[in-house]
């Protein structure tokens, strides 16, 4: 990095460790990046000697002795200059095993690439060179420009040194997708405004999909990978409240499979398991894109719809569902075995709460199997209710 940005002085710098002097071949105090090949100040090339118990307390052979890489003081014996700072800044950028960048944040609304360390050209999948000049929109998200012009608006508008942190989507040189962290203070011009900013990017992709498996999990069902009733809750809340804005019908409809029982304990918990994906699939293919379907129970099944039309449309969403679970399931791969369903909908167009709609699709579904089953029935058709 160049000289300009460091202007303090430290006449009193501590002393490095002590070793053998290295210097550094082809490095001039202006240096931005300087190239990593070290020599002994004889000329030759140093050589690995082996850890020791005395070397750094421990014989594991992964843990390696510090040797000095620059001098503590000037050889007459003066605290090192401003010219030796910045050299060994430049070192350390360099040789850093962490992704560093120096970015512009005068030249271009969404930032430049100043400077990368190696350690930064290899975690963006990018050659050093080739990093230069780039703007962060085309390394984060550069389908979606706003977010890279907005780190680098926070970090213009800065009124301090603070750093701030940023998990942004990397797009690496050969198309693949990082997520990184990228930590970034600013750097304060003569007026005292950001004019550049220093960070370090890490690599968080598999934190992100970590933490992506487990909010999955928590909202969807294991067996069928459809919405849990957690999901389904949620959901079925925000689509209430939305109601008087959006204006139409919110439909709910609940299917319980008619005999699976039986099936289940005949053939198996495997086959029926089978069934049961098999059942989440139809249900999702007989409804609307925008639709949650959802597993609530061992063979029952919720479909929350938002938007409906009117009863109407609400009735075709419920024919479509018996007429998908009458088809024959495949068991065992040789035989055919037929299911039917018992289908409870409940429209609301007014204001009602997330359990009275809940309740209202049961008492339905509830219809319809004391009706004589493979059918759907409306909350607000006729018969006995469910048992409390």
């Amino acid at each position: 990095m160049s000289s300009r940005t460091h202007q303090h002085r430290a006449p009193t710098a501590p002393p490095l460790p002590s070793g053998p002097a290295m210097l550094r071949v082809g490095a001039s105090d202006s240096d931005g990046m300087l190239p990593s090949t070290t020599r002994a100040a004889d000329g030759s090339r140093p050589s690995a000697a082996p850890a020791t118990d005395d070397d750094h307390g421990s014989a594991d052979p992964d843990v390696r002795p510090v040797v000095a890489t620059a001098p503590p003081h000037r050889s007459d014996g003066r605290p090192p200059s401003d010219a030796d700072l910045a050299r060994r800044l430049g070192w350390f950028f360099h040789d850093a095993p962490v992704a560093i960048v120096r970015i512009d944040l005068e030249g271009s609304p969404a930032g430049r690439v100043l400077e990368a360390n190696p350690a930064a050209a290899a975690l963006v999948g990018h050659a050093p060179e080739d990093l230069l000049g780039l703007e962060l929109i085309e390394l984060f998200d550069p389908d979606r420009p706003a977010v890279a012009i907005g780190v680098v608006d926070l970090l213009r508008t800065a009124t301090g040194v603070e750093g701030r942190r940023f998990d942004l989507r990397c797009r690496r040189g050969d198309g693949s997708w990082r997520w990184t962290r990228f930590h970034a203070s600013p750097v304060l011009g003569p007026d005292g405004r950001p004019t550049q900013a220093v960070g370090f990017l890490t690599d968080i992709t598999d934190d992100v999909r970590q933490r992506d498996e487990l909010a999955y999990r928590a909202l969807h069902d294991p067996l069928t990978g459809a919405a849990n009733r957690n999901l389904l809750d949620e959901n079925l809340g925000h689509e209430l409240r939305d109601l008087p804005r959006r204006g139409g019908s919110l439909v709910l409809i609940y299917v319980d499979l008619d005999g699976f029982k039986q099936v289940n304990d005949r053939y198996g918990h495997a086959e029926g398991d089978r069934i049961l994906r098999d059942v989440a699939r139809r249900l999702a293919v007989s409804v609307r894109g925008g639709d949650t379907v959802a597993r609530i129970g061992g063979d029952e099944f919720a479909v929350l719809c938002p938007a409906v039309m009117d009863e109407f449309e609400a009735i075709r969403l419920g024919d479509r569902i018996v007429t998908a679970i009458r088809r024959p399931f495949d068991l065992l791969d040789t035989l055919e075995v037929a299911l039917t369903a018992s289908v409870g909908i409940a429209l609301t167009n007014t204001t009602t709460t997330v359990a009275e709609l809940v309740r209202a699709a049961d008492d339905a579904m509830y219809r319809a199997k004391t009706g004589g089953r493979d059918r759907y029935m409306l909350a607000s058709d006729p018969g006995p209710a469910a048992p409390a």
